[in-house]
């Protein structure tokens, strides 16, 4: 009985392994996320000269920063949109996280960041004297190459990106973890009620 008591125990381990793992697995898809490396793995197609995405270091961190000027950094043809973007590979179905750190001090400002089509957020009129995160859940790629957009105005000074990761969660339609965690754990304590009960008899 003590043999079989301790095999539950190993078995129980080894799946409680199987729901961790995953999390703890995940990597962040983007490339040069923390402008380390400047604008290595991005692009922009801005070339009306009106500040473009530009990448410095404060002595703190790296990050990315654009002083663009006008509402067309937003939503103005390309050339003058202020975009910084990269293509990641995807799963088609799946579900990806997005997050950021972003600082803007100008009343007038605005920073748009899309997962593809989808707007993730859009952060407008922020003011803010230090690094402030964002994360967007629920993200579902359509397809195997997901292009993630930050699109930037700041009247008249500059702003900091840094800090951009996305990771997948896996498809859209799996329960989530802390739902497979709960039931998973009143599955456990079942099986070892029960084998305690043996033990009695």
């Amino acid at each position: 009985m003590i043999a079989r008591f301790r095999f539950a125990i190993a078995v129980a381990f080894v799946a409680l392994l199987g729901l961790v793992a995953p999390s703890a697995l995940r990597a962040n898809e983007i490339t040069n996320g923390n402008f380390a490396a400047g604008g290595l793995g991005w692009s922009t197609t801005q070339t009306d000269g009106n500040y473009p995405w530009g990448f410095g270091y404060n002595g703190s961190y790296y990050y990315a920063s654009t002083g663009c000027i006008g509402q067309p950094c937003i939503t103005g043809p390309v050339g003058n949109e202020a975009d910084l973007f990269q293509d990641i590979t995807t799963v088609a179905g799946d579900s990806y996280t997005l997050s950021f750190s972003y600082l803007s001090e100008e009343p007038t400002n605005e920073l748009e960041a899309l997962f593809g089509s989808t707007v993730a957020l859009d952060l407008p009129n922020l003011d803010t004297t230090s690094l402030v995160n964002y994360t967007v859940s629920g993200l579902v790629a359509t397809s195997t190459t997901t292009e993630v957009d930050f699109l930037g105005r700041q009247d008249p000074s500059f702003d900091e990106l840094t800090n951009v990761d996305v990771e997948n969660n896996g498809p859209a339609t799996v329960t989530p973890e802390p739902s497979s965690m709960l039931l998973f754990g009143t599955f456990l304590a079942g099986a070892f009620g029960a084998v305690r009960r043996k033990l009695r008899v």
